[in-house]
């Protein structure tokens, strides 16, 4: 009789397997993150960038240099906002020229001359793409902080405006008023005067009728002494 023995070998793990398994839970989860609706802050950046270069009044575009907080909610069933912060810096390339800010070949002006700036941004999401991005920005001259300049210019204008005509209505009824009441004045003056001038006149005549009669009956009894 034989006997045979078996041993059992277990081989040794495969590292490269199981780096392979994380790197598909992690395609995975992208996917599932994708899928579900919740937006990736890197496409929010971009948009938020680009929407930056187009209000912006200097000629040539800005690329990012430093990405700060960023925070990502739900505002409704389909509906999502991703709010960051980051700073950017003046590049070489012109908005006009065709190139994207990240290209390769747009590299940052001189640190002395190129324009930067602190920027905020709101990316509003819904069904999976951008609804609207409001971007502002300190350091950075924008069209937008320009024209609400000159609608509160316009405002201020208009409250001057109005302010004056005010005023000028208010001493136009003061300078009427005040005629009237020299008009008025001037009348009760003329009539008062007029009035004592008939009084004066009545009275002189009365006095100068009185006078006579009492002359007129003295030489009467003069003549009639005379005679007897």
């Amino acid at each position: 009789e034989r006997s045979s023995n078996f041993t059992l070998r277990t081989q040794p793990a495969d590292p490269t397997r199981g780096r392979m398994k994380s790197f598909l839970l992690a395609i995975a989860a992208v996917q599932i993150l994708h899928c579900s609706g919740v937006p990736s802050t890197k496409d929010a950046l971009r948009a938020s960038v680009a929407k930056l270069n187009e209000i912006t009044e200097i000629t040539n575009l800005c690329a990012i240099t430093r990405r700060g907080v960023t925070n990502t909610y739900r505002t409704g069933k389909l509906s999502y906002n991703v709010d960051l912060t980051f700073t950017v810096k003046e590049t070489v390339c012109s908005k006009n020229s065709g190139h994207e800010f990240d290209d390769s070949g747009c590299t940052f002006r001189p640190k002395k001359i190129a324009e930067k700036g602190f920027c905020k941004s709101r990316v509003e999401y819904f069904a999976d793409k951008v609804a609207d991005v409001d971007v502002e920005c300190e350091g950075l001259k924008t069209f937008d902080s320009e024209s609400d300049s000159i609608e509160s210019s316009e405002t201020s204008i208009e409250t001057r405006s109005k302010s004056k005509e005010s005023s000028l209505e208010k001493s136009a009824h003061v300078e009427s008023k005040s005629e009237e009441t020299s008009l008025e004045e001037s009348s009760n003056d003329k009539s008062k005067s007029t009035e004592t001038s008939n009084e004066s006149v009545h009275n002189v005549k009365s006095k100068s009728t009185e006078v006579s009669v009492e002359e007129s009956s003295n030489e009467q009894n003069e003549d009639s002494r005379g005679r007897h």
